[in-house]
């Protein structure tokens, strides 16, 4: 469609600012030089092409740069058994126990969980005349991750919902506070595991559990760890951010708050466009080192290089996104990477999708007249796997109470 759409960049600080530092640009020969949070000089690649090449590459793993002096995107280490630090082997079986839970089909029991609870909430603020809907989306998505994973909401809330902000946030600036509640999230979930609890089989704890004498070999109780840890830490931080940052950038261009409630039928591909431009954090890839020659499009990268697969800059690839940085649902091509590729993919891609599907029609629903409050600035939260409002101030035009 021939249409000025809104471009992402007309959003105040809704990009990030890069963590990088750029050494040197990019010749014929030779990818860009950056300089990453760690220190480290690493080879930036941004073709669209180029990246989807590096992360679904087994010549270019994690586990080697997880160690101390590493090159690294984070202020600390993480645990061995998180799926970001598999390769080979190892992660294809975790990965594939894993997925036991988070397929479209497992998913599709838990649709009508998560529209019940965003429904419970929207209720309560319907007939208010103003409001923060980041804190509703806050609680909306925490009760529904404490269902899925199978932890106690207030328990969930009183322990979790502080470390889990506080390490995807990852100030570099507070590594002593970060390892420390790191380790206290880590021993939390190990004693969750541990401990003689009785937990629901629909929820990922209870069913892992029962599932994981079923991997060969059997998964231990660190293995499950890492597998929680992911589903902690991005069920709940990382969507609370995606869920936040689409729907605050649908009410801020108000067309595609009309096209949601109009024709329904269009937000997927309006959720999809805006997942392809919307980042986590002020990072957007884990670093990988070329454990042989590796030919890209227009060079080699040599084996023992650092990688950094640039998936930000690759999802606005000019040559293959048709004026990139503009929000047009209806475009063709609709494969962006913001998920990943290859093994490594976000295994929690489907539930993310979903929960910000149901939640958009559900506000449909139940505040179809909300539009944002322009004039209380927004602040925003910012680290390595957490850039997000800290708050979407909301006028409700049909509020009365």
């Amino acid at each position: 469609i021939d249409f000025d759409f809104p471009s992402i960049t007309d959003i105040p600080n809704y990009d990030f600012v890069p963590a990088y530092k750029i050494i040197s640009r990019a010749k014929d020969k030779t990818p860009e030089i950056i300089e990453i949070l760690s220190g480290h000089k690493v080879l930036h690649i941004t073709n669209y092409d180029d990246v989807k090449n590096i992360l679904s590459s087994k010549f270019c793993i994690r586990k080697p740069l997880n160690q101390v002096n590493q090159a690294s995107v984070l202020p600390t280490l993480t645990p061995d058994e998180l799926l970001l630090n598999l390769d080979g082997a190892q992660h294809d079986r975790a990965k594939k126990f894993a997925m036991s839970g988070y397929s479209l089909n497992d998913l599709e029991f838990f649709k009508s969980t998560i529209a019940n609870i965003a429904c419970k909430h929207l209720k309560n603020v319907a007939m208010l005349e103003s409001f923060d809907l980041f804190e509703i989306l806050d609680d909306i998505i925490i009760e529904i991750n404490s269902v899925f994973v199978g932890i106690d909401l207030a328990e969930y809330k009183h322990t979790l919902k502080p470390l889990t902000k506080s390490i995807q946030i990852a100030n570099h600036n507070d590594k002593e506070n970060l390892i420390r509640d790191f380790t206290e999230l880590y021993e939390y979930i190990l004693h969750l595991l541990s401990a003689e609890r009785i937990f629901d089989t629909n929820s990922i704890i209870g069913y892992w559990l029962q599932a994981s004498n079923k991997a060969n070999p059997p998964l231990n109780d660190k293995e499950l760890c890492g597998l929680l840890l992911g589903s902690i830490l991005g069920g709940y931080q990382n969507i609370l951010t995606c869920v936040s940052k689409i729907i605050y950038a649908i009410l801020y261009f108000p067309i595609f708050w009309e096209l949601i409630k109009i024709e329904k039928e269009t937000t997927q591909d309006i959720i999809n466009e805006l997942f392809r431009l919307t980042n986590l954090g002020t990072t957007s890839t884990f670093p990988r080192l070329a454990t042989q020659d590796i030919q890209l499009a227009n060079y080699i990268i040599p084996k023992h290089s650092v990688v950094y697969a640039d998936v930000f800059l690759a999802n606005r690839d000019s040559t293959i996104f048709h004026k990139p940085l503009q929000i047009n649902p209806f475009r063709k091509n609709k494969q962006h990477l913001q998920f990943g590729y290859g093994k490594h993919s976000c295994m929690g891609r489907h539930l993310a999708m979903l929960e910000l599907q149901i939640i958009l029609q559900e506000l449909a629903t139940h505040l179809p007249n909300i539009t944002l409050d322009n004039t209380i600035p927004i602040q925003w939260d910012n680290g390595v796997i957490l850039h997000r409002p800290k708050h979407i101030p909301i006028l409700n035009l049909k509020g009365t109470k």
